[in-house]
């Protein structure tokens, strides 16, 4: 079960890692789409019944496209928002909001985890 950050834990110092089950693809725009299987039982009757597709595709804008070209594992969240700065400058701003929001759009869809500085354990 997937614990929950303790109030005194700095968001901003967890490090983002990427969902090894999920592949990415990059196109000439260095654009990412995130390549997502559509498993398990529900999925499966979802495909029968409605047609759905076995696989989503999940295209990334420009902004979102670097900071997943950016999560390599090693950079926590503040180092993705200068990375992020040091590319856009001013056109990221409002820049941690936009940043935090995304990385937690990220982690509820199972994309990416979390992993503390000083634990290797994926939050």
């Amino acid at each position: 079960m997937e614990r929950k950050l303790k109030k005194d834990e700095n968001f901003l110092e967890l490090i983002p890692k990427r969902n090894p089950a999920l592949k990415y693809e990059l196109d000439e725009n260095k654009l990412v789409t995130i390549v997502v299987p559509n498993i398990g039982f529900f999925n499966k009757l979802a495909q029968l019944v409605f047609r759905r597709p076995k696989t989503s595709y999940i295209h990334l804008d420009p902004y979102a496209s670097y900071v997943w070209r950016g999560i390599n594992g090693k950079r926590d969240i503040a180092a993705l928002g200068k990375y992020l700065k040091r590319e856009y400058g001013e056109e990221a701003e409002p820049l941690y909001e936009r940043l935090v929001k995304f990385i937690h759009i990220l982690k509820e869809n199972k994309y990416i985890g979390l992993v503390d500085k000083d634990d290797v354990r994926i939050k």
